[in-house]
């Protein structure tokens, strides 16, 4: 996507805005109904993920593909791109956990020790004692640092 597109993530989908020049307005609303909590967006390929998945499109938002393969907790709350590898990519979910992609987002992979420290540490949200989860990645070379 070009820079003049602003993505936002909504409890009634995704929100492509487009810049007026001195503003924001809404281009088109994706994934109606959906309750969305994050996105990430690189070289063309979409990412977007909520109570119940990650979804992905490859063709500028025309058409959304469930891409949940592989998570183990479908709540995703947190997506990140490598800024230098294309296909590498994290989810942070609810509760707690890690997946990685390696390819662009079709698949993921589980960190097991994550869910292991999330059961040993007992991490939680106040209002979820069940819960507990990822919101935010920091990626600096070949380390990823993750928000718990």
């Amino acid at each position: 996507m070009t820079n003049n597109y602003l993505l936002v993530t909504t409890t009634n989908g995704l929100a492509i805005c487009k810049s007026n020049g001195s503003g924001w307005q809404t281009d088109r609303l994706c994934l109606e109904g959906k309750n969305l909590t994050c996105v990430t967006s690189r070289l063309g390929v979409i990412l977007t993920g909520g109570v119940d998945g990650i979804y992905r499109s490859v063709d500028i938002r025309q058409s959304w593909n469930v891409s949940s393969h592989g998570l183990h907790e479908p709540h995703a709350r947190w997506l990140a791109s490598h800024p230098d590898i294309f296909k590498l990519l994290f989810v942070g979910t609810e509760p707690a956990g890690i997946c990685i992609s390696q390819d662009a987002g079709e698949s993921w992979r589980e960190c097991q020790e994550v869910v292991e420290m999330r059961k040993e540490f007992g991490w939680q949200l106040p209002y979820s004692p069940e819960a507990g989860c990822v919101r935010g990645f920091a990626i600096k070379g070949t380390r990823a640092y993750a928000a718990v």
